[in-house]
C-alpha cells in the first residue's frame, strides 16, 4: 500500500472533494472467495450462502464503489449512510468524521454523480481479507458543468475511475476496511 495515500482521510476527503468539484465533482465479477488451497467442503457451503447473500468481496466491493460514487448534493445523507452500512474500522470512522465536510462540498459545488461499474476482480484474498480493483465510470455533474453547457462549450461528464477495495470478513460479513483511488 506504500505510495498510495487513503481518499478517507477527513482533510485529504475534503481537499479531493472540492478539487473534483472545482474541475467537475466528486472522484470516484470475478468468483473467487478463498484460495485453492484445500478449501473444505464446509467452506464451500459457506461461500454459496454468503454469495446467494449478496455478500462476496466482489459484490460488497461493487456495492461500496456504486454508493462512494452516487452524489446528490440535494440528499447526502442515505448516500453516505450506503457508504457506511458496508464500512468499518478507520474507514468507516474517518468517513463518518468526513461526513459534514463532504455534504457542504457537494452542496457548494451542486454536484450529482452516479457509478456504473465496469469491470471487478480480485487482486488478492485469503479466508478472512480480499483486495478487489474496480473500473468504474461517472456521470457527473455541477455549477462549473453546467455552466459551460449553457455556454455551448463542449463538456465530457464522464469520470473514469480505479479503485482498489480492502475488504474483511467479519462475523461472516464481507465489509470495506479502506478505499482508494489508484493509478
Amino acid at each position: 500500500m506504500s505510495g498510495y495515500r487513503s481518499v478517507v482521510n477527513p482533510t485529504r476527503a475534503v481537499a479531493v472533494l472540492v478539487g473534483l468539484l472545482a474541475v467537475t465533482v466528486l472522484v470516484l465479477l470475478g468468483t473467487r472467495i478463498f484460495g485453492a488451497d484445500g478449501s473444505s467442503v464446509g467452506d464451500e457451503v459457506a461461500a454459496a450462502q454468503m454469495a446467494a447473500e449478496g455478500n462476496t468481496p466482489q459484490q460488497v466491493a461493487q456495492e461500496a464503489t456504486l454508493a462512494f460514487l452516487d452524489v446528490d448534493y440535494r440528499d447526502m445523507a442515505p448516500r453516505i449512510d450506503r457508504v457506511l452500512a458496508v464500512a468499518t474500522g478507520k474507514f468507516h470512522d474517518e468517513y463518518q468524521a468526513a461526513e459534514a465536510s463532504l455534504v457542504a462540498g457537494a452542496k457548494e459545488g451542486q454536484a450529482v454523480s452516479t457509478g456504473e461499474v465496469r469491470q471487478i476482480g480480485i487482486a488478492e484474498s485469503t479466508t478472512s481479507t480480499a483486495r478487489v480493483l474496480v473500473a468504474a465510470d461517472s456521470q457527473v455533474s455541477n455549477k462549473l458543468i453546467e455552466a459551460a453547457k449553457a455556454k455551448g462549450q463542449p463538456v465530457d461528464d464522464t469520470r473514469n475511475y480505479r479503485i482498489q477495495v480492502d475488504l474483511v470478513l467479519l462475523d461472516g460479513r464481507w465489509l470495506v476496511r479502506d478505499l482508494r483511488f489508484v493509478p
